[in-house]
This record gives C-alpha cells, sequence and structure tokens, in this order.
C-alpha cells in the first residue's frame, strides 16, 4: 500500500504565485526624459572607464618599451601607444569639459553629479 499525502490545495504545496513587478521602460520617464537617462549613465560610465584604459596602456607600454631590449620598432610602437592614450584621455576631458560648459549654458542639469 503506498502513502500518499493529499493536500488540501494546491497552492498550499506550491505557495501563493505572484507576477513580477512590470518592467519600467523609456515611456515610463517621459520618451525624452528616458533618453536623457540613458545618455547620462552612459556618460558616465565612458567618465569612469577613459581614466582607467589611459593608465593600462600607460602601463602595458611602459612593460613593452622596459622589454623591447633596445630594438627600436618595439619602442616606437611602445611610444606611438602611449602618444594615443594621451590623446584619447585629453579628447575625453574636452568632452567633459564641452557637456559642461553646454549644460551651465542651457542651465541644465549636470551631467557628472557630486
Amino acid at each position: 500500500m503506498s502513502h500518499l499525502i493529499a493536500a488540501e490545495s494546491p497552492s498550499s504545496v506550491i505557495g501563493q504565485v505572484v507576477p513580477p513587478n512590470p518592467i519600467t521602460n523609456l515611456t515610463n520617464y517621459g520618451g525624452a526624459g528616458g533618453i536623457s537617462i540613458v545618455l547620462t549613465n552612459i556618460i558616465h560610465l565612458l567618465f569612469i572607464l577613459a581614466p582607467t584604459i589611459f593608465l593600462f596602456m600607460v602601463i602595458i607600454s611602459g612593460i613593452q618599451w622596459i622589454t623591447s631590449g633596445g630594438d627600436k620598432e618595439s619602442v616606437a610602437r611602445a611610444r606611438a601607444r602611449i602618444t594615443y592614450a594621451v590623446i584619447g584621455l585629453m579628447i575625453v576631458g574636452l568632452a567633459f569639459m564641452a557637456t559642461e560648459i553646454v549644460t551651465k549654458m542651457l542651465s541644465l542639469p549636470s551631467v557628472v553629479t557630486p
């Protein structure tokens, strides 16, 4: 004879199934407001990643320069990589300054919040 346990109702075995909260999309923020939030987050990410990438490029280039063993081609590649890293960081810095100037002129909230 098998021992079966009879439950009073399926919810007592499984529990209460509740649908998830609805996913908010850009239209919940008023269209342009949602796009503004997405762009602001992307800009924040770029301003955080740029110095980090710069640091790694300079470190890798320095290691390449040190381990070049006097090979002029390896030294030239390392020097070029450092130059490109500095130029990239300067472009990001200028972009930051431009966004801050535009936001101040238009009385918009700052892209980078303190």
